[in-house]
């Protein structure tokens, strides 16, 4: 999973940004090449904890349910409603994230908790 701030055509994968205001980020589900990459426009007025600005927070947790495999949700106050709906100030993700995600992964009770260790490097351009 690689995440970017770019601006307008980028990384050659076919869907530039369009200036501030508009399209916020992207990401890609999981796969090979771009797989789990979450693109952010630089252009915004990104901000953490603020009413003023687009709440980075927000997009991020939007835009990592994608890369994880999860489509938008019709569902009315979820984190992965199609639509930015402004500052959150106590986010939280709703059911039907929580029963999305698990029907991909599965439950916290039906995952073999094994511990392992691995190590990454991270590519983030913050």
């Amino acid at each position: 999973m690689e995440l970017s701030f770019t601006t307008r055509d980028h990384s050659q994968d076919m869907f530039p940004f369009d200036g501030p205001g508009k399209t916020l980020a992207h990401a890609f589900p999981p796969g090979r090449g771009l797989g789990g990459d979450i693109h952010f426009e630089d252009e915004e007025m990104w901000r953490v904890n603020s009413p003023v600005g687009t709440d980075l927070l927000f997009v991020a947790v939007h835009e990592i349910g994608h890369a994880l495999g999860l489509s938008h949700s019709s569902e009315k106050g979820a984190v992965m409603q199609p639509f930015y709906p402004g500052y959150q100030p106590n986010l939280q993700l709703n059911e039907d994230d929580i029963l999305g995600i698990q029907s991909l992964y599965g439950t916290k009770n039906s995952l073999n908790m094994e511990t392992t260790t691995t190590t990454t490097t991270s590519k983030c351009k913050w």
